[in-house]
């Protein structure tokens, strides 16, 4: 199913106990100071994969997006968010999910290019044995600025949650990861893990990271992980005397780098789309 965003957002239903057999793609595109609402619900017992391709034909735009999202009991739901926009676009998305008992979700954003992202997403763990898997690959070069920031909440007993995002970052670009995970005092047996990985390839890059983890139940499995750094000289070194010249080893690492989010990534001919557009963004880095 093909749905075109407009100036007023999107809205999906999919009904109970229904597995949607077809991914649903939007094609979004971006146009000047046009804020949108949008909105997913999956109700009682059904599945979806929903696909979100950000495009910007227009220069100098701002734009804001907010997307609600409602998982009822024991619905699962996939998005894709690919972000793909040209070198003047300002994008704000907020997407605010509330999840019932036994439901599943993912996340991916996959941000390549705009001239400043703030992706923005607050998930509500609201019924029991919920899960939440946030997962984030972005690239930014030149003066560009990509911000991740995620809040997870997890409200009701035994739930899951999962963050994973990574940025590989040149030129001066900027790039923030603000991940919170709060565990409610009656969220006893969560299990809540947060990890961002990082690499600049020169030192004009920057990367800012700041995890928070705030925990009122005594009976939890939370843990959260920052790394900021080069790639490994050890590993270049070790490529470049296999007979792989510095820039074709670069790319190997970043590849394998990049790959951990990939695989995550469910739908499988989104997969290889996705990974076809981020081995473009290798070779013109």
């Amino acid at each position: 199913m093909n749905m075109i965003q407009d100036s007023e957002g999107f809205s999906i239903r999919i009904p109970a106990k229904t597995q949607a057999k077809e991914p649903v793609y939007i094609q979004a595109r971006m146009s000047a100071d046009s804020p949108s609402r949008n909105r997913i619900v999956v109700e009682t017992g059904s599945s979806a994969d929903v696909v979100i391709n950000y495009l910007s034909e227009e220069v100098n735009i701002r734009v804001d997006e907010l997307t609600e999202v409602r998982l009822e009991e024991n619905a699962s739901l996939n998005i894709v968010l690919l972000q793909r926009l040209n070198p003047s676009t300002h994008l704000k998305t907020h997407t605010i999910v509330n999840q019932a008992a036994d439901s599943m979700m993912k996340i991916h954003y996959i941000v390549l290019s705009g001239e400043s992202i703030d992706n923005r997403l607050q998930v509500n763990l609201t019924g029991k044995n919920a899960e939440h898997i946030a997962h984030g690959l972005t690239f930014t070069e030149g003066t560009e600025h990509t911000g991740n920031h995620v809040q997870i909440v997890h409200a009701a007993p035994e739930c899951r949650s999962n963050q994973l995002f990574k940025h590989i970052l040149s030129g001066t670009s900027t790039g923030n990861f603000i991940g919170k995970i709060i565990v409610n005092k009656d969220a006893q047996k969560t299990t809540a893990y947060q990890r961002s990985s990082n690499i600049l390839l020169n030192n004009k890059a920057k990367m800012d990271i700041q995890p928070q983890l705030e925990i009122y139940a005594d009976d939890v499995k939370c843990s959260h992980g920052a790394t900021v750094g080069q790639l490994d000289s050890e590993a270049l070194f070790y490529l470049q005397t296999r007979g792989i010249d510095k820039q074709d080893a670069e790319k190997i690492l970043l590849r394998a780098f990049a790959e951990e989010t990939l695989d995550n990534i469910n739908i499988e001919n989104v997969k290889n789309e996705v990974i076809q557009y981020v081995n473009q963004k290798l070779i013109t880095s």
